[in-house]
């Protein structure tokens, strides 16, 4: 993954609050799930 893409993952994870079982740690997994191509099933 380029640096820059890698920058924008990062910036945009850091900002969400999140715990090991809550709403922001779901969005956390989306988020890095669409970065690396998909495929996670819940």
């Amino acid at each position: 993954m380029e640096q820059n893409r890698m920058y924008k993952l990062i910036s945009k994870l850091y900002k969400i609050p999140r715990s090991i079982t809550g709403d922001g740690f779901r969005d956390s997994l989306d988020i890095i799930d669409e970065a690396i191509g998909g495929g996670r099933a819940i």
